[in-house]
């Protein structure tokens, strides 16, 4: 946990669950779970496997599994997952890249239908 008040410089790694209700100078990665408060501030990249936003982050957001934007929340930068939630009144400025395998980096590839009738 990360309270209020609290700033941390530097990139932050574990494999658990983080509550962030201050400010984090730094990369995120290795969580199970990230959760940004409110009032909480990423000024850096975060990866995690769930990703659950309410304050603001400036940087790429990488989720293998999902991301939420909720209603308060700005993000300034892209957002790479497998499922995305965003609630009204949450801000995105950036791109999105969904994809069948999660953020992994690997791509699924795509087999095209054939037709009904036997013939292609």
């Amino acid at each position: 946990m990360i309270a209020p008040g609290m700033k941390i410089v530097g990139d932050v790694e574990t494999s658990g669950i983080l509550k962030i209700e201050g400010t984090v100078q730094g990369s995120i990665r290795g969580a199970r779970q990230v959760m940004l408060g409110r009032s909480g501030v990423i000024q850096g990249d975060v990866q995690a496997e769930e990703v659950i936003l309410g304050g603001r982050v400036v940087g790429t957001v990488t989720a293998t599994e999902r991301v939420e934007i909720q209603a308060n929340s700005v993000i300034e930068g892209d957002v790479h997952t497998r499922s995305i939630v965003v609630f009204e009144g949450g801000l995105l400025n950036g791109n999105v890249r969904m994809d069948m395998a999660g953020a992994k980096g690997v791509s699924t590839p795509v087999t095209p239908l054939r037709n009904a009738g036997g013939a292609d």
